[in-house]
């Protein structure tokens, strides 16, 4: 395995270049993402994203996520936690990350990332896939693969190793 590459992105010095990424990606969604939140005896998750805690790994394959599941499986009961890997797609399709929703003990799923384009809500989310309703029961906008991945090679870009003036 390769050691992370510390980058800084707006300001905020991220332990890789693959978390810089993500919290680029967040931004250019218009999801307001908070850096390495809260210190949860032993862990401190990489970010908190409406009200999730948001992990980000280097996974590639299904088994590498089932690998990680098991690692956080016992933190922070009550909320919901997603796991994300090297990219928004790589798990394929709507197949955003994997959630273990907070009602659900330790039952990881596939999330999905949303859009409630709703007047009250206009926001995104991550459900279990296959989910269509936000939280106040409006039918939402699941996120397509194309965008995604032109959001993510946005990130990609903003996120590239430059040399320094």
């Amino acid at each position: 395995m390769t050691d992370a590459i510390p980058t800084t992105y707006r300001g905020i010095r991220y332990r890789s270049r693959l978390e810089a990424r993500w919290a680029a990606f967040f931004r250019f969604l218009q999801m307001y993402a908070v850096y390495e939140p809260i210190d949860l005896d032993g862990w401190i998750p990489d970010f908190s994203v409406g009200g999730a805690l948001v992990e980000v790994k280097p996974c590639l394959t299904e088994d590498d996520f089932v690998e990680h599941e098991l690692r956080y499986a016992d933190y922070a009961p009550g909320r919901d936690i997603i796991l994300v890997g090297v990219s928004p797609v790589v798990l394929g399709g709507e197949k955003f990350g994997r959630l273990r929703p907070k009602s659900n003990g330790k039952r990881w799923r596939y999330a999905s990332l949303r859009y409630c384009p709703e007047f009250k809500c206009r926001r995104w989310g991550f459900t279990p896939y296959p989910v269509s309703r936000c939280d106040l029961g409006h039918t939402v906008l699941r996120a397509c693969a194309p965008d995604l991945e032109a959001s993510w090679a946005r990130a990609c870009t903003e996120t590239q190793w430059r040399k320094q003036r």
